[in-house]
């Protein structure tokens, strides 16, 4: 029975609740715990839990993978490095990148790389040497019915497998034939490969194609130093690939160390020493993109001057038909040359090859051409099957050899 009592404060207190509150509480609980027990396992919900655990997982392991890399391995890919925050070498035209090392001795260098076609600048053309070399001419003779070629006295004539001396009185009688090497100059060719730094077995192939190969080495690059070391030691020429500020710059870095046309002489001059300091084995340099520096008179002329100083050469790789190279260079009589050819833009071998047909006529009408290419498979492969071809039309020489100072 309810009944109310008034407290000490004066408030009603209800003395009439029922225990029921207490145990419909309790109830309620145990009701809840009922449902979750009867709840059906939510598989999707575990599945999700356990692909997340694996991408940690795999993240995880990614990360050591590259972290590996980055320390052990002396091909590592460029792109990754700090030095040059980005992810392509350009020529101006279309994104590239460079392929993996190769790593083993045996390397299989007969693989189809994956990089894009190129798109470079136009050939800007030296003008074509016409002078040809003088022959000695033989008239013929009859003196007593038989032939006889008339010369001077004591006159040695040359043809491509013998020298013969002509006797004093003409006689038709040969009085000495030995055997000899022809003595007729055979047009000259150089070869560059340029973007070398990045793969020490691939430079080393490439350097055993030709030892008059000339190997132009990325400033900053990983193996950069030690290929121009290892190299130089056995007698390749080696040249410094100056990075230098292309038209589509900032969307196109040109990496660590590059001259940009904003910097002021004295930057200029501060990186071009610093980058020939890392390269002490450099005997010249040519350039790097360059689409928009090498049009532009004042950054070359400070660039120069520190070659001229140093006594080194510049070879001018014509990524813009507009370069002040020649006209500049001309200026403080510094060795001088100029790319001819390109042989990669399109890396496939059939292009490769009709580019070295392209430089071998343009050698032989001037007596002198010159090939820039890069440390493509394809590259490698062409020039190693058409090397024995090539030398023997041809002679391979170091650029050096053809620089002239104007």
């Amino acid at each position: 029975m309810a009944f109310s009592v008034n407290s000490s404060d004066g408030v009603n207190q209800d003395k009439s609740e029922p225990e029921s509150g207490l145990l419909s509480k309790e109830t309620a609980i145990k009701a809840a715990k009922t449902e979750d027990i009867k709840k059906p396992y939510n598989l999707i919900n575990e599945l999700m839990k356990g692909l997340a655990a694996i991408c940690l997982l795999v993240s995880i392991l990614a990360t050591i993978a590259m972290v590996a890399d980055l320390y052990f391995n002396d091909a590592f890919q460029y792109f990754t490095s700090s030095f040059f925050g980005q992810n392509n070498i350009i020529k101006y035209g279309t994104e590239k990148t460079i392929e993996p090392a190769l790593t083993s001795k045996k390397a299989d260098f007969s693989k189809k790389s994956t990089l894009t076609e190129e798109i470079v600048f136009e050939i800007f053309d030296d003008k074509p040497d016409t002078k040809k070399q003088e022959q000695p001419e033989l008239k013929s003779e009859k003196r007593g019915g038989v032939a006889t070629n008339s010369a001077p006295t004591n006159a040695v004539l040359e043809n491509d497998t013998q020298t013969i001396v002509v006797s004093k009185n003409n006689a038709p009688n040969i009085s000495v034939i030995k055997k000899t090497a022809s003595k007729i100059a055979l047009p000259k060719i150089a070869i560059i490969i340029d973007d070398i730094g990045f793969d020490i077995t691939m430079a080393d192939a490439i350097s055993h194609i030709d030892k008059n190969l000339t190997i132009s080495i990325i400033p900053g690059s990983p193996s950069g130093r030690q290929i121009a070391k290892k190299l130089h030691a056995k007698g390749v020429e080696i040249i410094l690939h100056q990075p230098m500020e292309p038209l589509q710059y900032p969307s196109i870095d040109p990496g660590y160390g590059a001259i940009l046309s904003s910097m002021t002489s004295d930057d200029i001059l501060k990186v071009l020493n610093k980058n020939l300091d890392l390269i002490p084995q450099a005997s010249g340099m040519n350039n790097h993109m360059g689409s928009k520096l090498t049009p532009l008179s004042q950054p070359m002329q400070q660039i120069f001057t520190v070659l001229k100083k140093r006594e080194l050469f510049f070879i001018d790789s014509l990524t813009s038909k507009h370069s002040t190279g020649r006209r500049e260079a001309a200026l403080i009589h510094l060795p001088f040359a100029s790319r001819d050819v390109f042989l990669d833009n399109c890396k496939d071998k059939k292009y490769i090859k009709k580019q070295l047909e392209e430089l071998l006529i343009i050698a032989k009408q001037r007596g002198r051409a010159i090939a820039i290419g890069h440390p493509y498979s394809e590259t490698y492969l062409v020039l190693k099957e058409e090397m024995p071809v090539l030398q023997k039309s041809v002679s391979i020489v170091p650029v050096s050899q053809l620089t002239a100072v104007k």
